[in-house]
């Protein structure tokens, strides 16, 4: 060994009475039967689909919010599930309380979405993105060429007594182009509702926000009432030129989570229960939001979710 180069030698631990032992200090062992695995052959078998015949495939249309609801999609739900539950999850109710100080006032993911999320990486998920594409394409829900779609997969878990973080029940519009949810429990009473506004400024329906903001909504008075309406309704904040605002986010923290349905201002027209072994597959940039009783729920409502980004 050369003179120069410094060895070091760590503090004594606490002595343990069992478990072997290096010099004075205890290394707890990993056993390989800790450590989850599986085969490249094992994982395509998870997430393969069934055949399209055996599926109970519906692809239709609700006041312009397209939308596939397939039953009995997966061949082996309970083997993928069994895969998922695997991974850590982020408890995001915490780290949303714990941000603010340590990851300039976001989660680990960046996620807002409700309940906890395990982000799952797309090399674990050989078949399923392909599967889901060309089950898409020849069902013509899709007009995406293949090398343009890249998934992103993650899990949703709503679990029993989950609080919101500002009230993010309600409704909202997701940061990608679609969502594909396989649900992996039974959840009747749940699932995921789309939501749509009536303005009296213009007698005209609207689907999501990006509506209001358009430049008709801004001259008509439209984007002003839509604005001053979720601000008094929910507690909304607002930035920019009276004339053109812009809708900021609610700062209420941890509350209670609300068995969201819609109320007198967002009026829900669809509803995609969460049953097992089925997927719901819609565009995010609709208003939609999950609908999930977490003060009367026994147990935990659990998915995986892939999105185009």
């Amino acid at each position: 060994m050369s003179s120069e180069m410094m060895k070091y030698t760590p503090e004594e631990a606490q002595p343990h009475t069992k478990g072997p032992r290096t010099g004075k200090h205890y290394i707890p062992p990993v056993h390989i039967d800790d450590i989850p695995s599986f085969s490249f052959k094992e994982l395509l078998e998870m997430s393969r689909f069934n055949p399209i015949e055996r599926m109970d495939i519906h692809v239709d249309e609700r006041y312009g919010t397209k939308f596939m609801y397939i039953g009995n999609l997966l061949e082996n739900p309970l083997d993928l599930r069994n895969l998922m539950t695997k991974f850590p999850a982020e408890r995001k109710q915490d780290s949303a309380l714990e941000a603010g100080d340590l990851n300039n006032g976001k989660s680990f993911s960046g996620s807002k979405a409700p309940g906890m999320q395990q982000p799952i990486e797309r090399q674990l998920m050989p078949a399923f993105g392909n599967e889901l594409f060309f089950l898409a394409k020849r069902l013509n829900f899709l007009k995406f060429k293949r090398e343009a779609v890249t998934w992103k997969y993650f899990t949703n878990c709503f679990y029993p007594k989950m609080k919101s973080f500002n009230r993010n029940y309600l409704p909202h519009m997701d940061p990608f182009s679609y969502a594909a949810n396989v649900f992996l429990t039974e959840s009747e009473d749940s699932g995921t509702t789309f939501f749509r506004v009536h303005c009296p400024i213009d007698d005209k329906w609207y689907y999501n926000m990006n509506e209001f903001m358009s430049p008709s909504a801004t001259k008509s008075g439209a984007r002003r009432w839509y604005v001053d309406s979720i601000k008094e309704r929910y507690g909304y904040n607002e930035k920019g030129d009276p004339e053109q605002p812009i809708v900021q986010p609610i700062e209420v923290g941890v509350e209670d989570w609300v068995y969201y349905q819609g109320d007198d201002f967002y009026d829900g027209y669809l509803h995609l229960p969460a049953r097992f072994n089925t997927m719901s597959f819609y565009r995010g940039s609709r208003w939609h939001s999950a609908t999930f009783d977490a003060a009367s729920a026994k147990t935990t409502r659990y998915s995986l979710v892939g999105v185009i980004e």
